[in-house]
């Protein structure tokens, strides 16, 4: 067997991230967990410690992405660590309710877009040389709300509509060495609903019926859909936009009005027969 593939996953210690990078260390991977909260990075850490199959202890790296020069340190470290990086996740993101006529708008853009955006680019760009060296691959973690606007959400879904032409811009600029792709994960559970006061079950109230599954998805969804990007078994992939949304994207407008036709027939049948 060859030596372990490393893989770096920003904002892991959570949510899509902290599925995502315990799921590379069960594959047999040697993982980098990062977040900007140490207790929260550890405990992730050790679930991934505890899910290697070599017991590969996992590196933990604290950083503050608001600075986006951190991206380019989350690599260094990275490589003085274990020597090499073979896939690069950028799923470090954030999400602040920016009304455009508040009087801290501006200041929520340039931090989303620092975290969602800057961090991930300059992670990029010092990933660069490594990947070549290993003929690995770049990840990033966008959104559907990259192409479906969200109410007081403009700051995030610029950050992702960025991620996502980034994603393709550098797969052009990359190949045929380092494969890249992106992932728009449609509605998901995550911390960041949390932050903003929204809990699983008001989430699955509100969002589930917005896809075609009828339900939010979940976490380990798209961890699995993240590997698979990574893995050699998508290796004719490469400039491509992975929309994992339970058919947010396409589920018709007119659905609702055809359900509630149909309830209002059902309704006027149960009456007559009453």
């Amino acid at each position: 067997m060859g030596e372990a593939k490393v893989a770096l996953v920003t904002g892991s210690s959570s949510g899509i991230g902290a599925a995502t990078v315990k799921l590379f260390s069960q594959r047999g991977y040697k993982v980098v967990v990062t977040g900007s909260h140490q207790d929260k990075a550890d405990k992730v850490a050790k679930e991934c410690a505890d899910l290697s199959p070599n017991k590969f202890e996992p590196l933990v790296l604290i950083f503050d992405l608001t600075n986006p020069d951190n991206g380019r340190l989350v690599v260094e470290k990275t490589v003085e660590h274990f020597g090499r990086l073979d896939v690069l996740v950028n799923n470090a993101g954030i999400f602040i309710k920016s009304p455009v006529d508040s009087n801290q708008v501006y200041e929520a853009y340039r931090n989303v877009m620092a975290v969602n955006t800057d961090s991930a680019l300059q992670a990029t760009l010092a990933a660069v040389e490594h990947l070549r060296k290993t003929k690995g691959n770049i990840v990033f973690v966008s959104s559907v709300a990259s192409i479906k606007p969200a109410q007081y959400g403009f700051a995030y879904c610029m950050s992702k509509a960025a991620m996502s032409i980034l994603a393709k811009c550098m797969a052009v600029d990359l190949a045929p060495d380092i494969r890249v792709n992106a992932i728009s994960p449609g509605p998901v559970c995550t911390p960041i609903f949390q932050r903003v006061g929204l809990s699983e079950q008001m989430v699955q109230a509100a969002m589930g019926s917005s896809t075609l599954q009828g339900r939010v998805g979940n976490v380990d969804e798209i961890a699995k859909s993240i590997l698979f990007l990574a893995s050699d078994e998508a290796s004719y992939v490469n400039g491509h936009e992975l929309f994992v949304d339970g058919g947010y994207l396409i589920r018709p407008s007119t659905m609702d009005v055809d359900q509630k036709i149909i309830q209002a027939k059902k309704d006027a049948a149960s009456s007559t027969t009453q």
